[in-house]
């Protein structure tokens, strides 16, 4: 599947609104990369991860922390695995992090 502009805004969109229901104010992005891979991350200042679900279970349908309907994650992680890459959730040393790893 080739890169989709709207993929890519849906990606972003579902982060933020998790961001936000994790109470932060602020998101920083980051986007590096070299010859191979782009790697993005998304570090918010938000209340972090509980220990309730093992990080990698917060991309599996209909699991959620909040009062959302616990599909945003998932479809991030759909979104990304189409475009044959990888994404990672975990705590920050204030919040979470997203880790996006797509190829170039």
């Amino acid at each position: 599947m080739g890169f989709r502009p709207t993929e890519l805004t849906i990606l972003v969109d579902n982060l933020l609104v998790n961001s936000a229901r994790a109470k932060a104010t602020e998101v920083k992005i980051k986007i590096t990369g070299n010859n191979d891979m782009v790697k993005i991350s998304f570090a918010d200042n938000g209340i972090g991860l509980t220990e309730t679900y093992h990080p990698n279970d917060l991309f599996e349908n209909g699991v959620t922390t909040t009062s959302g309907s616990g599909i945003g994650l998932h479809h991030v992680k759909q979104i990304v695995e189409d475009l044959g890459g990888s994404v990672s959730i975990k705590n920050g040393s204030v919040g979470a992090i997203a880790e996006i790893g797509l190829k170039k």
